[in-house]
């Protein structure tokens, strides 16, 4: 008999209270001689709860039979058979294709040395007829004229194993072949054993079933295997050993980071502190959101502070919500501050007798407040006189940017102070892809990076699942976006890109896809919706803003949801946050205004509607919800990329690829990385 592990095994496993690729898929797979398994979909992230099982995989000779479905998507299969026309073009599609899926996981093209572990050992396992998939395909394909909807796929969802004694385990449930399946998504899976008499039929029935797919006794299904010629080409491409990597478990369960006191620096956050020092205190920190570039600020502030003899520091920020988030850790720290804003009373003469006291003579030891502006009034001729006071004038100065980025332009540049020798930029990402680095003339380079994949796997940030929803142009939205480019002859004509984004944010098909995703979701709480700044023409010829739309469609569907934008007061922005952590409400509704700085650590997942024309405003949406806080081990990110219409233009094509460009980012470091990028590989 198999041993005690096996014979314990539950009658039903479910993820969340189990966890299924390690209970029940690695338990079998380390006793089994074969694992027999029928499935929707396969992904090589699978691995990870093979991972234990390996050693007997390889050491025993234990074969792995998976047959699956070549494609995820119906419509994607449908598109690929059209313009076939007689059944031998199709056949030749299908095995194409088969082979294409597989050559492409094994690393096929790919430079050896850049092939990650999990390609090298499915080469292996292939290679060495350990590991042998199949493909199954309806024989009667339906071609609608509408897109499709899955009704051309194999979905079977069960598999069996057998082990020495030739007792039998199988189950069948949710799950498909991945790591999201195993352990990260909703799934459950039934268990039957075949030395349990109630049992004992249905475990047959199972065997029975996948047995008559697998060896093509399915008189429905169409089954492929591998070409020779792709067998070849990975036996050619298989290490001719066992391939090992240390860093193969990695993504296997969250890191507990060390702890730290609150007036502790990380590590890195140490390293981020020691560059700027080391670089003559001028330079820029491209620190992943959340990963605490405030705290490094604070703590560079007060170094300054105790080393100087009236030095005078200035903070700058993009809105006010974010200023006073500053004033707060500052106060935290017992770091007195002045608030520079426009709506703050008295502002300027305490700012003036500063500035004023400072440029005097003498050996007072007075620690001023520091300044915390916001942009816009740090620009205005108010501030901006009294900084052109200090020009050519001695004194110790120091100045913190935060999102930096605001400041690329040569324009903005020059309303900072030259007469401040201490410099330090902060962003998550000071300059987009191709963008001049005009911040280098002010700041010096950037000095440090601590990226979100090193924060992830450090343990500093929660992991997340990506799932990006694929939204059509009508033809109608296509043209108005191609007339709206027309308009763009230079980067001055912030207007009509603003026309742009607009356009972006409020296609048609954003909430009706969104509510077809929110009617499948597991959970409506810690939920986060960006949304964007135009307007939605309803049917009967109203138009309302899209934050509205979707308030409307939330209430419909019985969430309870707050808003944070512009026009609330903090102290109902700070009301509307604390209720999300008191689950007073299930989702907040925001635009703009939650895209930098503002903490939101309990939001668990997120909906992003708002356009993306800068990929800055992906990553700060994404870094919104990966902050830890007490039970958050995962985030979801719901991704509306745009795609289509098959129009020729050049303008849509470079929106499409900058979309696509995004998502293959996102998904790069997400735990459903193979999923993610096997669905974008279709589009």
């Amino acid at each position: 008999m198999p041993s005690k592990k096996i014979l314990d095994l539950k009658e039903r496993y479910k993820n969340g209270y189990d966890n299924i690729g390690k209970d029940l898929i690695g338990v079998c797979l380390s006793e089994c001689k074969l694992y027999r398994r029928g499935t929707a979909y396969f992904s090589s992230s699978a691995l990870m709860a093979w991972s234990e099982a390996m050693d007997h995989v390889i050491n025993d000779n234990v074969k792995i039979e998976i047959i699956c479905s070549p494609v995820i998507s119906d419509k994607y299969f449908i598109e690929i058979l059209k313009g076939n026309i007689t059944e031998d073009q199709r056949k030749k599609t299908v095995q194409d294709l088969v082979d294409k899926i597989v050559l492409t996981a094994v690393g096929f093209k790919i430079n050896n040395e850049k092939r990650e572990y999990r390609s090298k050992l499915l080469a292996y396992l292939i290679a060495t007829n350990r590991l042998e998939f199949r493909f199954a395909i309806p024989k009667k394909i339906d071609m609608p004229i509408e897109s499709g909807d899955d009704r051309n796929l194999y979905h079977v969802k069960i598999g069996y194993f057998i082990f020495e004694d030739e007792s039998i385990v199988a189950f069948e449930g949710s799950i498909n072949e991945s790591d999201s399946a195993h352990q990260h998504n909703t799934e459950s899976a039934q268990v039957f054993k075949s030395w349990i008499q109630e049992d004992a039929r249905r475990t047959l029935s199972l065997v029975k079933d996948i047995d008559a797919d697998w060896n093509r006794g399915n008189p429905h299904i169409q089954v492929y295997e591998l070409s020779n010629e792709a067998i070849e080409k990975i036996k050619q491409l298989s290490p001719a050993e066992r391939p090992k990597s240390s860093k193969f478990p990695i993504r296997t369960k969250p890191v507990d980071p060390p702890k730290f006191d609150n007036n502790q620096l990380r590590p890195y956050q140490e390293d981020a502190l020691n560059a700027w020092k080391n670089s003559g205190y001028h330079g820029i920190l491209a620190m992943a959101t959340g990963t605490g570039k405030t705290r490094v600020a604070i703590e560079a502030l007060t170094r300054f502070i105790e080393k100087t003899n009236k030095g005078l520091a200035v903070i700058t920020v993009p809105y006010q919500a974010l200023a006073r988030q500053w004033i707060k850790e500052l106060s935290d720290r017992n770091i007195t501050s002045i608030a520079v804003f426009e709506s703050q009373d008295n502002w300027e003469r305490r700012a003036e007798n500063i500035f004023v006291d400072h440029l005097s003579f003498g050996s007072s030891t007075t620690k001023y407040p520091v300044l915390v502006c916001v942009n816009k009034t740090f620009k205005e001729q108010k501030f901006q006189s009294l900084l052109k006071r200090l020009d050519d004038k001695p004194g110790q100065r120091m100045i913190v940017v935060d999102e930096c980025h605001h400041f690329n332009k040569i324009e903005q540049i020059r309303a900072l102070p030259k007469s401040f020798d201490y410099r330090l930029g902060l962003s998550a990402t000071p300059y987009e892809p191709d963008e001049d680095k005009v911040l280098d003339k002010y700041f010096g380079d950037i000095i440090f990076e601590f990226k979100l994949r090193q924060a992830i796997e450090a343990g500093y940030l929660c992991q997340y699942s990506y799932h990006p929803i694929f939204i059509e142009f009508t033809s109608e939205e296509a043209g108005k976006y191609i007339e709206t480019l027309k308009k763009i002859t230079n980067e001055s004509e912030l207007s009509t890109y603003g026309d742009l984004d607009r356009l972006l944010e409020t296609l048609v098909g954003k909430l009706t896809k969104l509510e077809e995703v929110l009617k499948q979701c597991e959970s409506k709480t810690f939920s986060l919706f960006y949304c964007g700044e135009g307007f939605i023409q309803l049917e009967d010829g109203t138009k309302i803003r899209q934050i509205d739309s979707l308030t409307r469609l939330l209430e419909k569907l019985n969430w309870r949801v707050g808003r944070v934008t512009s026009t609330e007061s903090p102290a109902k922005k700070k009301e509307t946050i604390n209720s999300i952590k008191t689950q007073s409400i299930d989702a907040i509704a925001s635009m703009r205004i939650l895209d930098e700085g503002i903490d939101i650590p309990d939001c668990r997942q997120a909906f992003i509607l708002a356009s993306q024309r800068l990929e800055r405003q992906g990553i700060q949406r994404r870094g919104r919800i990966l902050r830890k806080s007490p039970g958050k081990e995962l985030a979801k990110l719901y991704d509306f990329i745009i795609v289509g219409p098959k129009l020729t233009n050049k303008e849509l094509d470079k929106l499409y690829n900058r979309e696509m460009r995004r998502a293959r980012l996102f998904s790069e470091d997400a735990i459903n990385r193979d999923e993610c990028l096997s669905i974008l590989n279709e589009v």
